[in-house]
């Protein structure tokens, strides 16, 4: 069986804007170590979600995602790196987490 572990990052997306009113919101986050992971699983697993995270993400991953028809799937997408993220509704990045003092 391919390879695809869960993982928790937290700050990295945010709405652009207000969430949409009524809609469910289904928010995967994925390690796909490396370019260990499967895209087709990576691909298959996420076919009904609103919003997808992935961690370790390489460009070999991504370039494979985006040919499996991602870009269409989930039109708007922030980071092309680890991580990387592809979502339905509209994303930004989350503002910097304030600083700690001591």
């Amino acid at each position: 069986m391919p390879r695809c572990a869960r993982a928790h990052t937290r700050g990295i997306y945010s709405w652009a804007g207000d969430p949409p009113a009524g809609v469910p919101l289904t928010v995967v986050e994925l390690n796909v170590l490396g370019g260990s992971a499967s895209p087709a699983v990576v691909d298959e697993g996420t076919r009904d979600v609103s919003l997808v995270v992935l961690t370790e993400l390489d460009t070999s991953t991504a370039a494979a995602l985006d040919a499996l028809g991602w870009d269409e799937r989930f039109p708007h997408r922030v980071g092309r790196a680890d991580p990387g993220g592809w979502s339905r509704p509209p994303t930004s990045p989350a503002p910097d987490e304030p600083k700690k003092i001591r």
